[in-house]
């Protein structure tokens, strides 16, 4: 096996300094736009003094696909009012705000266009985005869409960040689609088979070893992932924006050494331990390969999650155990000469260690800002991380 090569696609000379990417340091909230847990209907912008007040500078606006454009063509300009009078509200206090674009609320129609396939006969047709990854019709709609919502007659391109996702995944990162079975990959869907080279269409994943197919299989179904994040900073560029661009990358993804067991495997596990690889995710190539790397900012989604307690131990490739997510994505950053910022993972318990544990991984690692989610979980109390708490560790940090 040519161990540790970079698939053509992303090949490149890597010559960097090290150096971290600076930026002025900055914390801010998830706020739900346009939802029950959301605020600002109720209280026309009062929640937003207080987080101003405990030095909160940044907060989300979050745009829906499917509330703007239900169906094909079809626009709600009423919705699109709603998010632009809290918008105003935002910038008028004094808030950066950070733009989700809802690819990950996708409209039916657009899901339906061409459903994602894996090689064991499943279909995704919930909790997904539209098939940016392989349908070039889905990517034509995502296009039109991003086109109408960043233009001056929507909601504008004049934000401190706008968060990049693959479009795909239900919580808005980097990933394939989620639930996938063990050992299923999504790309047995038409466009995918038709995009897949042709001296690789009739391998699937299957117990065995050594395989020469999986390996470029493999690198092929990485590759796709990557390209499609490039394609969506590209989409997002062409309306003008010029702010921070904010991939975000959930976990550890795949690394190195968990690669070449896959590939040697055959792209088949037989325990539950290799599950991550399906995601398709494999943060080093997709980092290092990005074309353009104006403005970027790599997202640690997750500072806060299981593998926060490691020893952060070992050197890179040789981390499979031992390096924290963010550790990984730091060090993933800095070789790049790329801003950093981080989440916490917005799964409960959403307590003060949680909270603590997100800061120390921030401080310890140099990220440059820090997202917590959510909003209203720092006001509804029921044993969580409160805003007093933030403010807290804002000053501590």
């Amino acid at each position: 096996m040519n161990r540790m090569r970079f698939p053509q696609f992303l090949a490149f000379t890597l010559a960097f300094s090290p150096l971290m990417a600076s930026g002025e340091e900055w914390v801010g909230v998830f706020a739900l736009t346009d939802t029950r847990s959301d605020s600002f209907p109720a209280d026309g912008g009062k929640r937003m003094d207080d987080l101003l007040s405990k030095g909160v500078t940044v907060r989300s606006l979050e745009l829906s696909w499917k509330k703007y454009e239900p169906a094909d063509d079809q626009w709600d300009e009423a919705y699109l009012d709603r998010l632009r009078t809290e918008l105003r509200v935002m910038r008028e206090k004094g808030f950066k705000v950070v733009l989700d674009l809802g690819l990950q609320y996708a409209p039916d129609w657009a899901i339906a266009i061409q459903p994602f396939r894996d090689n064991l006969g499943n279909v995704k047709t919930e909790r997904v985005g539209a098939n940016t990854i392989f349908c070039p019709k889905a990517r034509e709609e995502v296009a039109e869409y991003l086109k109408r919502v960043l233009s001056h007659e929507g909601i504008g391109k004049d934000f401190f960040g706008i968060r990049i996702s693959s479009g795909a995944h239900p919580h808005g990162e980097i990933l394939y689609p989620d639930g996938a079975a063990m050992n299923g990959y999504w790309a047995w869907d038409e466009d995918a088979r038709r995009q897949c080279p042709e001296a690789l269409r009739d391998f699937k994943p299957a117990p065995g070893e050594n395989d020469p197919r999986a390996e470029p299989f493999y690198d092929w179904y990485c590759d796709s992932l990557a390209r499609t994040v490039y394609w969506m900073t590209d989409q997002v560029r062409l309306s003008g924006f010029e702010g921070k661009l904010l991939l975000e990358c959930p976990g550890v993804g795949v690394q190195p050494l968990r690669y070449e067991k896959l590939v040697k495997e055959n792209c088949w596990s037989k325990t539950d331990d290799l599950m991550i690889n399906i995601t398709g995710a494999r943060y080093d190539k997709i980092i290092d390969g990005i074309p353009d790397k104006r403005n970027i900012v790599i997202v640690c989604s997750s500072l806060n999650d299981s593998t926060a307690t490691r020893d952060e131990s070992g050197t890179f490739p040789h981390i499979e155990t031992t390096w924290s997510s963010a550790h990984y994505l730091a060090f993933l950053a800095d070789r790049n000469g790329l801003e950093k910022a981080g989440e916490c993972t917005g799964q409960p318990p959403n307590d003060l260690e949680k909270m603590r544990q997100a800061f120390a991984k921030k401080r310890q690692f140099g990220y440059t800002g820090i997202f917590w989610a959510w909003e209203y979980s720092l006001y509804d109390g029921k044993g969580k991380a409160g805003i007093d708490d933030l403010a807290k560790e804002i000053v501590r940090h």
